[in-house]
Protein backbone atom coordinates (compact mmCIF):
# COMPACT_ATOMS: atom_id res chain seq x y z
CA UNK A 1 0.00 0.00 0.00
CA UNK A 2 1.72 3.28 -0.77
CA UNK A 3 1.42 6.45 1.37
CA UNK A 4 -1.45 8.32 -0.52
CA UNK A 5 -3.73 4.93 -0.63
CA UNK A 6 -3.04 4.46 3.65
CA UNK A 7 -4.02 8.26 4.02
CA UNK A 8 -7.29 7.76 2.63
CA UNK A 9 -7.65 4.90 4.33
CA UNK A 10 -6.83 6.54 7.67
CA UNK A 11 -9.22 9.29 7.23
CA UNK A 12 -12.01 6.96 6.26
CA UNK A 13 -11.94 5.32 9.26
CA UNK A 14 -11.74 8.76 11.31
CA UNK A 15 -14.57 9.49 9.55
CA UNK A 16 -16.68 6.39 10.04
CA UNK A 17 -15.62 6.73 13.82
CA UNK A 18 -16.55 9.97 14.09
CA UNK A 19 -19.85 9.27 12.88
CA UNK A 20 -20.27 5.89 15.38
CA UNK A 21 -19.13 8.52 17.82
CA UNK A 22 -22.31 11.14 17.24
CA UNK A 23 -25.04 8.26 17.00
CA UNK A 24 -23.49 6.69 20.61
CA UNK A 25 -24.23 10.10 21.92
CA UNK A 26 -27.62 10.37 19.93
CA UNK A 27 -28.81 6.89 21.29
CA UNK A 28 -27.41 7.93 25.00
CA UNK A 29 -29.25 11.46 24.45
CA UNK A 30 -32.44 9.33 24.18
CA UNK A 31 -31.53 6.78 26.90
CA UNK A 32 -31.26 9.80 29.95
CA UNK A 33 -34.56 11.27 28.26
CA UNK A 34 -36.10 8.05 28.84
CA UNK A 35 -34.75 7.67 32.07
CA UNK A 36 -35.90 10.74 33.41
CA UNK A 37 -39.23 10.85 31.57
CA UNK A 38 -40.76 9.78 34.96
CA UNK A 39 -39.58 12.67 37.17
CA UNK A 40 -40.63 14.89 33.96
CA UNK A 41 -42.34 13.74 31.31
CA UNK A 42 -41.03 13.85 27.50
CA UNK A 43 -40.93 17.42 26.20
CA UNK A 44 -39.34 19.80 23.91
CA UNK A 45 -36.81 20.52 26.95
CA UNK A 46 -35.17 16.75 26.82
CA UNK A 47 -31.52 16.28 26.65
CA UNK A 48 -32.47 14.52 22.73
CA UNK A 49 -33.87 18.22 21.51
CA UNK A 50 -30.96 19.51 22.81
CA UNK A 51 -28.45 17.13 21.39
CA UNK A 52 -30.44 17.83 17.82
CA UNK A 53 -30.08 21.66 18.55
CA UNK A 54 -26.17 21.63 18.69
CA UNK A 55 -25.80 19.30 16.23
CA UNK A 56 -27.69 20.78 13.65
CA UNK A 57 -25.55 23.71 14.32
CA UNK A 58 -22.31 21.67 14.06
CA UNK A 59 -23.62 20.71 10.56
CA UNK A 60 -24.38 24.52 9.44
CA UNK A 61 -20.53 25.44 10.29
CA UNK A 62 -19.56 22.48 7.99
CA UNK A 63 -21.50 24.01 5.35
CA UNK A 64 -20.32 27.03 6.03
CA UNK A 65 -16.65 26.26 5.91
CA UNK A 66 -17.14 24.05 3.03
CA UNK A 67 -18.99 27.15 0.68
CA UNK A 68 -16.07 29.06 2.00
CA UNK A 69 -13.32 26.48 1.12
CA UNK A 70 -14.88 25.77 -2.58
CA UNK A 71 -16.93 28.21 -4.48
CA UNK A 72 -18.36 25.68 -6.97
CA UNK A 73 -20.12 25.01 -4.02
CA UNK A 74 -21.85 27.92 -3.94
CA UNK A 75 -25.91 27.47 -4.84
CA UNK A 76 -26.54 31.43 -6.76
CA UNK A 77 -24.28 34.43 -7.43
Amino acid sequence: MNNSSSTLLLKTFAKRILFAFCMVLDFGAIVLDVQNAGKTGFGEDGFAEWFQEIQVFIAFLFLVFALKKNKTLQPAD
